[in-house]
């Protein structure tokens, strides 16, 4: 979260683009947790990237996620893919009740909306919101706090994984 807010004051000093405070990050309400994503695209190095935060109801990073793939999609794939990708982490790591948060409004309203999408991401979205029945709550927003893992990993040769919370052995079935 400190990082996030420096990074942002930074962009401002620097008047670049930036975004508002309140939209970096809120601590997820209680017996939530919050599972922030986002990607990034790197035209001129033909890849991508991916970024996921899990955070408890405290604000406090409990795992994170930081990926680099290829450049196979564009901009809304790549949403809609580490939107996938993110609760499919949080699946493995135990995570039953959460909010999960994106920068792209049309990602969240079309995963949101659980319903059979005929549009030409329609696959995409659907295969994130097979992961729902996973969830005993889940709930949905919009914020930029995975941002910056997106473009970190534009410097990784595989992807990084790092764990605070360990659930019980019974619900850790984390592989690959």
């Amino acid at each position: 979260m400190a990082w996030s807010v420096w990074t942002q004051r930074n962009q401002v000093r620097l008047d670049q683009p930036n975004c508002m405070l309140s939209e970096i990050a809120q601590p997820p309400p209680i017996d939530l947790y919050k599972i922030n994503y986002d990607g990034a695209t790197y035209d001129s190095e033909n890849k991508s990237g991916i970024g996921v935060v899990i955070r408890d109801s405290h604000g406090s990073a409990i795992a994170s996620l930081s990926q680099q793939l290829p450049r196979l999609c564009q901009a809304t794939e790549i949403e809609i893919l580490v939107a996938t990708r993110a609760l499919e982490y949080a699946t493995k790591i135990g995570i039953t009740d959460a909010v999960l948060e994106g920068d792209s409004l049309l990602v969240v309203q079309a995963i949101s909306a659980a319903t059979q999408s005929l549009s030409p991401l329609g696959f995409l979205i659907d295969d994130a919101t097979s992961f729902n029945s996973f969830f005993n709550e889940l709930h949905y927003s919009r914020t930029k706090v995975a941002y910056n893992l997106a473009w970190h990993a534009r410097n990784l040769s595989n992807y990084v994984v790092w764990i605070e919370f360990v659930p019980p052995p019974s619900l850790f079935f984390f592989s690959g």
